[in-house]
């Protein structure tokens, strides 16, 4: 659990209240029927309404308690500009993530008030609070685990993609947690295993979808729970023929029974994508220490270049960082084909085109594509969007991303690289 800051707790609360407040017998209607949701669950996870005609107004009601104008910024509620600025959601349903009984973080879903977003862009389903990064370092919020305070020791825990699909679950009787995608992100690894550990089994349930995007997804956390020594369950939500997509909410509101898919949930060693993710990653293992033995050959060959005291040029760690980031499936969930998009989601499951090494876009408007580097880019770093190039301060800034994120430490230090104790020496 990430450190908890009191000013910001007090604000995050207070904006909990207001969004609460707001809240319709309309919008309540439509939770009810469009996601399952009884009055009851509505109030204990306190979801909520940020109305349309709030703009100032909002910032000002928050003054009114006593907060600090720069507390006020600070928190990820507003998007702020030179001279502007303005609440992050504005017609959007309002769910909270609780942490020990505390707000923590918020998502807004969009409706048919939705108003906020810039001129000339698609607006996104969810949209969520702003969090701390490079770019907005005054930023206290954070992003939590969703559903974590539904979590008891000893008892069964189920991972599931959407955060209604979470909720509708947790109303159900059951301890459940939710990354309100496809997959964790990597700074979430360390909290979901502690999160899961004293769970006497990990069940996960994602979308089940024609594109295989929740399955694959299920697995790479799975996989990623197997190296810190958990062994999950992937379970399967039955899709009727003819359909794209069902996902647990779908289920639940059907009539499902949840406890016959954690019976019949297999060892992800079982699963067929499990291992066909284990066979890339062997592949890809098998490619690496092939180049090795290439660049070991070579050095003996041509002789040895050199770096500076600093490390490698450019140049040089790019080719390196080429060798080391993850293949585009890593990030997009699927190989070769078409799927949703792991950022935005996807009507269909086919707003994203994967062949090779290359991906492409088709989200309501936002076409673009490259390779992996841009898609970090513009999905890891939020530096350009798609259909800009990416170059100059942009691409430095990616690769000294990369390099430090996923070419190995003995690589960058090793004395085969001539860096270590930062001393010229040889390198590939």
């Amino acid at each position: 659990m990430n450190p908890s800051n009191p000013t910001q707790d007090s604000i995050m609360e207070v904006a909990c209240q207001f969004f609460q407040s707001q809240l319709t017998d309309r919008h309540r209607t439509f939770l009810g029927d469009r996601y399952g949701l009884t009055p009851d669950t509505v109030d204990k996870f306190r979801i909520g309404f940020c109305p349309v005609g709030w703009n100032h107004e909002f910032f000002i009601h928050l003054m009114g308690f006593g907060f600090d104008p720069q507390d006020i910024e600070n928190t990820g509620l507003f998007s702020v500009g030179p001279g502007w600025f303005s609440p992050m959601w504005r017609g959007r349903l309002m769910f909270p993530y609780l942490e020990g009984g505390n707000v923590r973080y918020f998502i807004g879903r969009e409706t048919d008030e939705t108003k906020d977003g810039k001129k000339d862009q698609p607006r996104g389903k969810y949209k969520k609070q702003l969090t701390k990064s490079e770019k907005r370092p005054n930023i206290l919020a954070y992003e939590p685990i969703f559903g974590s305070d539904s979590v008891t020791p000893g008892e069964p825990v189920i991972v599931t993609e959407g955060i209604t699909d979470a909720i509708i679950t947790i109303q159900a009787g059951y301890s459940c947690i939710s990354p309100v995608t496809t997959r964790f992100k990597k700074d979430h690894a360390t909290r979901l295993v502690d999160l899961v550990q004293p769970c006497s089994k990990v069940v996960l349930l994602m979308d089940s979808e024609e594109s295989q995007a929740g399955e694959w997804g299920a697995v790479d956390t799975g996989l990623e729970l197997c190296r810190h020594g958990i062994i999950p369950f992937i379970g399967t939500i039955p899709r009727p023929e003819g359909v794209d997509k069902v996902d647990l909410n779908d289920f639940i509101r059907e009539g499902g029974d949840v406890s016959d898919l954690i019976t019949k949930a297999v060892l992800i060693e079982l699963h067929p994508l499990a291992h066909l993710r284990k066979r890339e990653l062997w592949k890809k293992s098998g490619e690496r220490m092939a180049t090795g033995m290439v660049r070991e050959n070579n050095l003996k060959k041509y002789g040895p270049k050199t770096w500076t005291h600093t490390g490698p040029d450019l140049m040089e760690k790019t080719r390196i960082v080429e060798r080391y980031i993850p293949p585009i499936s890593h990030f997009t969930g699927f190989s070769n084909g078409t799927g949703p998009h792991p950022v935005y989601g996807s009507t269909t499951g086919h707003n994203l085109e994967v062949t090779g090494d290359l991906w492409r876009c088709y989200h309501k408007g936002r076409e673009g594509g490259g390779n992996v580097l841009q898609w970090v880019a513009i999905h890891d770093l939020g530096l350009i969007r798609e259909g800009e190039k990416l170059r100059g301060a942009d691409f430095v800034k990616t690769i000294n991303h990369c390099w430090e994120k996923y070419v190995p430490l003995d690589v960058k230090n090793g004395t085969e690289n001539g860096t270590k104790n930062m001393e010229r020496g040889p390198v590939s």
